[in-house]
């Protein structure tokens, strides 16, 4: 999936390079065509694996849950400097929905990304999360609050 997102934005950057400035509209689209036909070539000749049809899905839920996730870090960040955090850390096995190798790395971006957690590991039987305060988290509901950007 790294390798895709890379080829994207290696694409993307040599474009503005060759169009210079400013962009007009015309420019974006036929770079957007060129990023578009230059990822179906290369999922034709195997470069990306089905994992790279699915990432679209993880800039969705960024674009719905990032302003929660950056309120939520700025709180947790007001209530430690202010000594108002009561820490009870803990490392939690979290058994995800969808045990694939992209279902288990996007879930423990997700994870991640919540302030107050980290993951520590990943394996086949699941995700091993270090929480900051275990008395709010749930292991067995964190994949549904998680994915539905549920503050903690």
């Amino acid at each position: 999936m790294l390798d895709g997102a890379a080829m994207l934005v290696g694409l993307f950057l040599l474009w503005l390079a060759a169009v210079g400035v400013p962009i007009s509209v015309d420019k974006l689209a036929a770079m957007g065509l060129a990023v578009v036909a230059a990822s179906m070539v290369a999922a034709r000749l195997g470069g990306v694996g089905a994992a790279f049809a699915q990432a679209p899905g993880g800039v969705v839920w960024l674009a719905r849950c990032g302003a929660a996730l950056l309120a939520a870090a700025v709180r947790v960040l007001r209530a430690a400097l202010a000594g108002e955090v009561v820490l009870a850390p803990a490392l939690m096995r979290v058994r995800p929905h969808d045990n694939s190798e992209f279902g288990r790395a996007l879930l423990s971006g997700r994870i991640s990304a919540h302030p107050g957690m980290v993951v520590v590991e990943t394996d086949a039987e699941g995700l091993l999360v270090h929480v900051i305060n275990e008395d709010e988290v749930n292991s067995d509901r964190l994949e549904l609050q998680v994915g539905n950007g549920a503050q903690f």
